[in-house]
């Protein structure tokens, strides 16, 4: 992913399930950084993920759409194959 300018950070969630019931979402703070940890994913599983970017505006979050869900399925070592990134 292309990180944006003038957002505050990122959110990434991730699920089991293509509906994203039971999700959990990693915050990501600094445009940078665009590897975030996924150490609690089960070896050779499928996970769907989504990314949106938010801004803080007058002390609160302000959230951006969910981008298009993509799936991706963790090795048998436990390492997520990696996405593409742009710098």
């Amino acid at each position: 992913w292309t990180p944006l300018g003038g957002v505050s950070g990122y959110q990434l969630a991730y699920s089991l399930k293509p509906t994203f019931k039971k999700q959990s979402v990693i915050t990501i703070k600094k445009k940078a950084d665009k590897v975030a940890s996924t150490a609690s994913l089960s070896k050779n599983k499928v996970y769907y993920l989504r990314l949106r970017a938010y801004k803080i505006v007058d002390g609160s979050k302000r959230y951006s759409a969910w981008t298009t869900v993509i799936k991706k399925k963790t090795s048998k070592d436990k390492e997520v194959p990696a996405a593409k990134t742009t710098k």
